[in-house]
Formats: C-alpha cells, structure tokens, sequence
C-alpha cells in the first residue's frame, strides 16, 4: 500500500471553503498529468477523442505509469478518463479496461466484495476460481434468475 500526502488547496475565488483537503498517493508528484485539470473534464464537443489520444501518448513515457495502474485496480469504482494509458469509460463498463491494467501490472484485481459471500461479485469469484458457489451466493443466482423472469413477465405483458 502505498503512503498518502496530504495537500491543502486555498480557495483563491472566495466563494468555497478556505481550505480544502484533498489525499493524492505520494506518486502523484512525479506524474507527467500533475497540473493539467481540464484534461479530466469531459468535452462533448467532439475533442474528447483527440484529447484521449494525447494523454493516451503523455501516460506511455510517464514515469509512474505502473503505480497510477496498481492504483486504478484498488479502487472499487475507478474514475473515468485515461488512467496509466488506458482509458476508463463513463458509462461504468469497465472491465475490459480492468483487463488490460492487471496485463500491465501483472496482478489480478479483487473486487472487494468478493470476500462477502451472498453477493453477486461473491459468485462470479466462484465461477472464475470453477467452484460450486455456497449456499449464500447460490440464493444470489436464485434471486437474480427470479427477478429476471419478473421482468421479462412484466415487459412481456406490457408489450
């Protein structure tokens, strides 16, 4: 685990707090994006593209690149943007980039809630690992099978 600095950001404008605390990993300083803000902004003007693509090559000659992707993979729900070179998309989908930062780092993310039998990430880690799931992650697959015959019954019937 890597060790936390903490920066304090004064205000200038007057209209926020006077000071603001915020955690960036000791890493952070040494990154190539360090001080580029509205590369995180989304563009919906059609320059997101062109913007991916240079931070896309900003993150191959970085020198943290590989802490900022073992960072990426502790995090339950990684911000989206362009994270050591890979991009991470906004609608959630994730895991092909997920695939392609443990391929960088050469270790396997665990979904936190794996370790909680009875929750769905529980049970696809008893599928990957090709165990039968216990008895708690089975009822989860009982549940979800349910509610998804509810709804198709619902749409079906609504149709």
């Amino acid at each position: 685990m890597t060790s936390r600095r903490y920066i304090t950001h004064r205000s200038t404008e007057g209209d926020g707090p006077d000071d603001i605390l915020s955690v960036r990993p000791d890493w952070h300083a040494h990154a190539r994006c360090r001080g580029i803000t509205d590369w995180f902004d989304h563009h919906p003007d059609g320059t997101q593209r062109k913007i991916h693509a240079e931070q896309i090559a900003l993150c191959s000659v970085c020198p943290v690149r590989l802490e900022c992707a073992n960072d990426v993979l502790d995090q339950t729900r990684p911000r989206a943007g362009v994270w050591a070179g890979v991009i991470i998309p906004r609608n959630g989908s994730h895991a092909r980039a997920m695939r392609i930062l443990e391929e960088l780092t050469g270790r396997v993310r665990v979904n936190p809630l794996a370790n909680r039998h009875g929750t769905w990430p529980a049970l696809k880690a008893h599928r990957a690992a090709g165990e039968v799931p216990c008895a708690e992650c089975y009822d989860v697959q009982v549940r979800r099978a349910v509610q998804h015959a509810e709804y198709r019954a619902r749409k079906k019937g609504v149709a």
